[in-house]
């Protein structure tokens, strides 16, 4: 192969590389936490639940914190704000299943995220710097909406 297109191949794949690396990140993720982890976030939802906007959709449940510059959609209409009435029911649903974080770029934390594994998929999308939406998909058996 001639130096020419040696070096215009290799220019290409540089831009290429760059171009790629250079784009805004545009899902989020769900960052897993040790038992002990898990253990200390719970406490602290529990412990401060008027903190929180959170969005009950039965197999998942959305811990969007109140006071900071981010929020948290869900695009799912059989979802429904969290009644206090069921707090202590609603806890020991989050204690079993386990909790994640919901991340965008550079690690920023969303908020927190509870689903049954089993009964739904989930997926994080960032719309903009300050808001991830949230939607799911259920799997065929899983939870019916409310």
């Amino acid at each position: 192969m001639p130096i020419k297109k040696t070096y215009g191949l290799i220019g290409f794949i540089l831009i290429f590389i760059l171009g790629c690396a250079g784009a805004p990140q545009k899902s989020g993720n769900f960052k897993s936490h040790s038992e002990d982890e898990q253990k200390v976030i719970i406490q602290k939802i529990k412990s401060n639940m008027a903190d929180y906007n959170i969005i009950d959709c039965r197999a998942l449940s959305v811990f969007d914190p109140k006071n900071d510059d981010k929020t948290i959609e869900v695009s799912d209409t059989n979802c429904r704000p969290f009644i206090q009435q069921t707090k202590d029911d609603f806890v020991e649903i989050f204690e079993v299943t386990g909790i994640r974080s919901i991340v965008g770029p550079d690690d920023q934390v969303f908020g927190f995220i509870t689903w049954a594994l089993q009964r739904v998929y989930v997926n994080a999308e960032l719309v903009d710097a300050r808001t991830m939406r949230i939607s799911l998909t259920r799997k065929p058996g899983g939870a019916p909406g409310r």
